[in-house]
């Protein structure tokens, strides 16, 4: 099976793209089955503008299926062998579907924040990895890093 994942071919591209689309699934499966995309304080007020839980589910799905193509294409420009950039777009994939659980699990604001810095961080390793191997995806990297660090 994780052979697939190291293939250079359209197979190697769907196996990919599945893999990440499936760690996705089982996380928002997990988050709807514990009732987290609901709000369990009545008193907290949403904003307008916040999306319904399912939309969020909906993107995460989009985002981590990019994040398996854009695997797959770490693999195909660094080779089969030096593919390290791979890993640790693997490594942001697992810890992108983890974020719901210190967020939520913990209901604790100060866990949410240690997690978004942690992934602010590990989003900015990736991209130092990955920014020789193509301009598209680092200028798409850029673009999300710079989005995240203005809500700070």
């Amino acid at each position: 099976m994780f052979s697939l994942l190291h293939r250079t071919d359209r197979l190697g591209l769907v196996s990919n793209v599945v893999a990440f689309t499936l760690l996705a699934l089982i996380s928002n499966g997990v988050i709807f089955a514990l009732g987290w995309s609901l709000s369990s304080d009545s008193s907290e007020l949403q904003p307008a503008w916040a999306p319904p839980g399912w939309a969020v589910g909906v993107v995460w799905l989009v985002l981590l299926a990019a994040l398996g193509a854009a695997r797959w294409f770490i693999v195909v420009r660094e080779g089969k062998r030096r593919a390290s950039g791979a890993s640790w777009v693997t490594g942001l994939a697992v810890f992108c579907c983890l974020y719901p659980f210190w967020t939520l699990a913990f209901d604790s604001r100060f866990m949410g924040l240690i997690g978004n810095v942690l992934t602010l961080f590990l989003a900015g390793r990736v991209m130092g990895k990955v920014r020789n191997i193509g301009s598209l995806g680092i200028s798409m990297l850029e673009k999300m890093y710079s989005t995240d660090l203005q809500g700070f």
